[in-house]
């Protein structure tokens, strides 16, 4: 009898653990799920959508502040060599603009005011070209590769952050919220290595569009 009691009470130990560890895994995959519904979403977009010059506006549009986020969002002191690798960057994406390169440290909101107001410049040759469907389709082909690429890279990251969770309980922090903290991050920077690749490759196109027009007017 006191075997059996054993034996029983080992089952149910072992079977609300093996519970417990599927709820904890559902939960974990979750957090993925709502990343892959996103992205999903955006390539469904990309793939059958016709209005797609909006999406191309918005991960334009994002870029710039990002980039300024990215660097004011740190502790360490900001030197102006760091507003001029800031100037070089931008430069990439807006090729046909003049980015100032800053003599002295300025706030951060000082230097999003100065770059919003060259990408208002900006956008409408970006809508020019859009309206060529020629280089709308090449962009939306590229656009889903990008997409794709850096998916692909994400899902790996996400599997090794699943696999090394675990560990994390042994500190005081619930492991769960660490994993959600951590990839809501490599999601973020995610997206943006797609806002940046576009942004290249869309001010590349705009740059060899507008040498063109100059071409055929002179």
């Amino acid at each position: 009898k006191i075997a059996s009691e054993f034996v029983s009470r080992t089952q149910r130990i072992c079977e609300g653990s093996m519970y417990g560890m599927r709820e904890y895994n559902l939960k974990l995959d979750n957090v993925l799920n709502e990343q892959r519904q996103t992205i999903y979403g955006l390539r469904d977009q990309l793939l059958y959508g016709e209005q797609i010059e909006e999406t191309f506006i918005r991960f334009l549009k994002d870029l710039p502040a990002h980039e300024i986020e990215r660097l004011y969002d740190h502790d360490t002191e900001i030197h102006v060599s760091d507003l001029n690798k800031l100037s070089t960057t931008l430069s990439k994406y807006m090729p046909t603009e003049s980015i100032p390169t800053w003599e002295f440290v300025q706030d951060e909101e000082s230097i999003l005011k100065e770059v919003q107001s060259i990408f208002s410049e900006y956008l409408p040759k970006v809508q020019e070209l859009l309206e060529k469907a020629t280089e709308k389709d090449q962009l939306r082909l590229y656009l889903i590769q990008v997409v794709d690429t850096y998916w692909l890279r994400h899902m790996e990251a996400m599997e090794r952050l699943k696999e090394g969770i675990g560990m994390r309980s042994y500190s005081q922090e619930d492991p769960m919220r660490q994993y959600e903290r951590e990839a809501l991050l490599l999601f973020r920077d995610m997206t943006y290595h797609i806002e940046r690749d576009i942004a290249i490759e869309v001010g590349k196109l705009v740059k060899n569009y507008q040498d063109r027009q100059k071409g055929e007017e002179n």
